[in-house]
């Protein structure tokens, strides 16, 4: 009798890669969202603490590539989303919310690793 297997694909490997160290880093309720080539791997987690009047938000961006971890940062009240191939919106809320108050909004280039502050006008 022959048996066949299948090598597992790179993709899916690196894929794994990355849950792995989500997994270690983020602890349970993560999410992973690929940029539309595929060449990045944004990983994060928004926590809800009791008690806490503010979330959390852990991120990293992965290198699907070379397998490393590129950019990492916690901050407080954020939402994140990826813009384009390479590019990642930062979102940040005020503590108090008041007329005066906006909106913080970044976009941080995975490639630079640069980070640019808009300025919303209403």
């Amino acid at each position: 009798m022959t048996y066949g297997c299948c090598a597992p694909s790179a993709d899916i490997t690196k894929f794994e890669n990355a849950e792995i160290l989500s997994k270690e880093k983020l602890g349970n309720g993560y999410l992973l969202v690929e940029n539309d080539s595929k060449t990045f791997m944004l990983c994060y987690k928004i926590e809800e603490k009791k008690n806490q009047p503010h979330s959390s938000l852990s991120y990293f961006v992965y290198d699907m590539k070379s397998q490393r971890i590129v950019l990492e940062e916690n901050l407080f009240d954020a939402e994140i989303k990826w813009l384009n191939d390479h590019n990642i919106e930062i979102r940040i809320n005020p503590e108090i919310i008041s007329a005066d108050d906006d909106v913080t909004v970044f976009i941080l280039n995975v490639l630079t690793k640069e980070k640019q502050k808009l300025n919303l006008i209403n």
